[in-house]
């Protein structure tokens, strides 16, 4: 039997009709970018034989495409044969035509196969093709007209043809193929390049003193960019402090409802990110019908855990690429708020360390309480005149609080002697600063006060002790604090002496400028004198409360804890 699928013309358009005996099935054209389609064209150009692409179904084989209009005549038993085929093949007849075919991608689900046939001589007019021409409505002249332009091929330049397009269609596969890996590739490093940028750009900014909020907030969009999501949202408690729920994008939970969801997640393994992809049906797509898919992450560990990080309802599926992006971010965020929460605990323990100091300098020294205090501020107000920055005005007033801590290493006897010193008790009083740089050089936190520490005694010109420094070879901090712990020794009562007038103070200061003060310091004390003194004149001692500010969190110089 014959499947005889025919053009109503020579010229005309194939109308996919099948003979009698075989079941009709109308599948229409199919669309030029079918994969099967663009198959069997390539397959026309590269052999120069004419195919058609035969899509078959339970209801019947229908002809869906042409490289060129003819009558589509193919046995039945030939088609069942050429389905099973897993490459090119060829049925030569005793009229003297060659059936092929070759393998054609799916149509949708539809098996779909390129079959052609061809006449091995020109002089050939087989009856099985003159039959075909006979139901179609051609007459014998349309006939011959025909044949004239069909193409005629020996069996054997078929099979050659067959297999040369077969295996160039192969070739050519493999290497679109290929340039789609290629692409693929360079999608792929290019969004690695992405995250690698973003990871870095979030770990540039995990400084201390760097907001939480204002990090997870910056991280949020950025992010989402990369994973495609349509919502984001980062739920977290800072130590002791408020919770906070950022979002970006089209969220569709509220705080409430996202709580909702890592309370019912809470039990499982955190080291991993929970991906859910698909959740419609399922009892959580009820209770959050706005919720597609999700990747939630935690930050922190279970013993330690600060919050969460979401994305939500992205097109695709999310895949192991943004889920290991995510986890990265959420890390960080908890590094970054463990980390804070260290250093504040580390705060809290050096706050409590210089006020025993301070408190242990005044134990000693009854008749100089609260001195330390006030040279600390005196010395912070002398910074601000000379428009230091805040970092460093932080370090002159807590130099200025510990300078003479060193006063716990003299003689008791020494520091509460009610007369005035001799040269020997004043040999020991003058040890002091190295004692107080002593004591505090294993203490990496207090590196940057200990200039002000050893060299707040140093002279101007040189005559100064520990290490007789001169001029801008004196640290600015001691300078600083040279002139501030002046001012305090010369304005308090002492044992043996009243406190100077402010007249005779500020004589003082003016008739010894450039010998033992520098110039510019005393200059910015004359600026801020009537500052000085209402704050100095205002000060009781142990009000520590300032104390606080220099030693805040956001000191760049602070060693953080390591993690």
């Amino acid at each position: 039997m014959i499947a005889q699928l025919m053009t109503s013309s020579p010229a005309g358009t194939l109308s996919a009709a099948l003979g009698d005996t075989a079941p009709y099935f109308d599948l229409g054209p199919a669309p030029e970018n079918e994969s099967c389609v663009k198959q069997m064209r390539l397959f026309g150009r590269l052999s120069g034989l004419p195919f058609w692409c035969l899509a078959s179904t339970a209801e019947g084989q229908q002809i869906v495409a042409s490289t060129a209009d003819s009558l589509a005549m193919i046995p039945f038993a030939q088609i069942e044969a050429f389905q099973s085929a897993r490459g090119p093949h060829l049925v030569t007849t005793e009229s003297g035509i060659t059936y092929y075919s070759l393998p054609l991608p799916p149509l949708g689900e539809m098996p779909a196969l390129a079959i052609g046939w061809i006449r091995s001589r020109p002089d050939q007019r087989p009856d099985d093709l003159v039959f075909a021409a006979v139901d179609a409505g051609w007459t014998k002249r349309q006939l011959n007209d025909w044949l004239q332009t069909q193409p005629i091929a020996s069996p054997e330049l078929v099979d050659r043809l067959l297999n040369a397009s077969w295996s160039q269609a192969g070739a050519d596969h493999r290497e679109e193929t290929l340039r789609n890996e290629l692409t693929s590739a360079g999608e792929q490093i290019e969004e690695t390049y992405e995250e690698i940028t973003l990871l870095h750009s979030i770990t540039g900014n995990l400084h201390l003193s760097r907001n939480p909020q204002e990090l997870a907030d910056w991280s949020l969009a950025r992010v989402r960019t990369l994973t495609q999501a349509a919502g984001a949202a980062i739920w977290f408690e800072e130590h002791h402090g408020p919770t906070h729920f950022l979002t970006d994008g089209k969220m569709p939970l509220n705080e409430k409802e996202f709580l909702h969801l890592c309370t019912r997640c809470d039990k499982r393994d955190w080291s991993r990110p929970f991906v859910k992809n698909r959740l419609a049906g399922t009892p959580l797509a009820q209770e959050l019908p706005e919720l597609r898919n999700f990747v939630l992450c935690s930050i922190g560990e279970r013993s330690q855990r600060f919050g969460w990080l979401i994305h939500c309802n992205a097109p695709r599926e999310f895949g192991s690429v943004q889920a290991s992006l995510l986890q990265s971010i959420a890390k960080i965020l908890g590094t970054h708020l463990q980390n804070r929460e260290l250093f504040s605990q580390n705060q809290g323990l050096l706050t409590s360390f210089v006020q025993s100091m301070v408190s242990t300098i005044d134990a000693k020294d009854t008749y100089t309480r609260g001195h330390s205090e006030r040279v600390a501020l005196v010395a912070r107000i002398l910074g601000e005149e000379l428009s230091l920055a805040e970092q460093d005005l932080d370090d002159i007033h807590l130099s200025g609080l510990l300078h003479d801590i060193g006063k716990v290493g003299v003689d008791d006897r020494i520091l509460r002697k009610p007369e005035r010193l001799n040269e020997e008790e004043f040999e020991q009083i003058k040890k002091h600063p190295e004692i107080g740089c002593q004591i505090l050089a294993g203490l990496e936190n207090l590196q940057h006060v200990l200039p002000g520490v050893r060299h707040h005694h140093e002279s101007y010109n040189g005559s100064g002790y520990p290490d007789g420094l001169k001029e801008n070879d004196i640290p600015l901090m001691a300078r600083v604090l040279a002139v501030a712990d002046s001012y305090d020794a010369m304005g308090s009562d002492r044992p043996y002496r009243k406190g100077m007038t402010l007249d005779r103070l500020e004589a003082i200061f003016r008739e010894n400028v450039g010998p033992q003060w520098d110039p510019q310091i005393i200059e910015a004390y004359f600026r801020a004198r009537v500052k000085i003194r209402r704050v100095w004149s205002a000060h009781r001692p142990s009000n520590l409360a300032a104390l606080s500010t220099c030693l805040s969190l956001g000191r760049s110089r602070v060693t953080p804890p390591k993690k």
